[in-house]
């Protein structure tokens, strides 16, 4: 079956080559320039630097690359002939949005910072029990004592900077920046989730060691409205419409040439 799709591969593409040469789409040095140039003039600079660095580890310049390309007259023709046959309107748009909806979900974000006390273990002394048992308790009390100042008014952004083990608190006054369900561990992101915007957790135990979480901000989850995904949904229907008529003419193709490859 691999060697079969291999050479189904191979005479499907001959035969799009063939339909496009017959529609007049003739493969030419100059096609194949002004197709490259357009698309490079698209590129960002800094892809180009990477697609020039590519080509130079390979000894090649996009010169080089230019003679290389093939398909442009495929491209041109399936851009010019088959696509515009691919008519997308409005209401298949709203049909798409309305029946796979959940490919639009977004989900329900906040913006916290914390404040992580971590277990200080002596190196070596990791399978001690009892040195490790100390060192949680050790631990749970010095949070303890944070969060009761922090009750007691004590700023979090000061405390976090000066008493956390998460490079955060150093870098960012504890911040951990907006993140989604799912993106922290478990117990973190249950505790977190259920506080409302401007609340701060109790303690909570994860494998880091203990932390005292605060919701600085909550965004509500819901569905990105159709108006802003409208055209990258109306680009890909006419990309799965323009797919379907090149495989029906191909097939259509195959059987007045009665194409018909062997099994292997």
């Amino acid at each position: 079956p691999l060697i079969k799709n291999l050479v189904n591969g191979m005479v499907d593409r001959e035969i799009v080559f063939s339909l496009a040469q017959k529609n007049g789409y003739k493969p030419s040095a100059q096609l194949v320039k002004d197709e490259f140039d357009k698309m490079l003039k698209q590129l960002p600079q800094d892809k180009r630097q990477v697609l020039e660095s590519q080509l130079k580890m390979q000894n090649k310049t996009i010169d080089d690359y230019k003679n290389e390309i093939s398909a442009a007259a495929f491209s041109k023709y399936l851009k010019e002939k088959i696509e515009p046959q691919s008519k997308v309107s409005d209401a298949d748009v709203e049909k798409f949005y309305r029946e796979n909806q959940e490919n639009f979900k977004v989900p329900e974000k906040i913006t916290a910072s914390h404040i992580l006390i971590r277990p200080n273990v002596p190196a070596g002394k990791e399978n001690d029990k009892a040195v490790t048992a100390k060192a949680d308790a050790d631990a749970l009390a010095k949070t303890k004592t944070l969060l009761a100042q922090l009750k007691q008014g004590a700023d979090f952004g000061a405390l976090a900077e000066k008493e956390s083990a998460c490079p955060s608190g150093k870098s960012a006054k504890g911040s951990l920046g907006e993140f989604s369900p799912g993106m922290m561990v478990p117990e973190f992101d249950k505790a977190a989730f259920a506080l409302k915007k401007g609340e701060m957790s109790d303690i909570v135990k994860t494998q880091f060691g203990y932390h005292i979480i605060k919701v600085t901000d909550k965004k509500a989850g819901g569905y990105e409205p159709l108006a802003k995904v409208k055209g990258d949904v109306k680009n890909y229907l006419v990309a799965k419409k323009t797919d379907e008529q090149l495989k029906a003419l191909v097939e259509k193709t195959r059987k007045e040439l009665g194409l018909k490859i062997a099994n292997f």
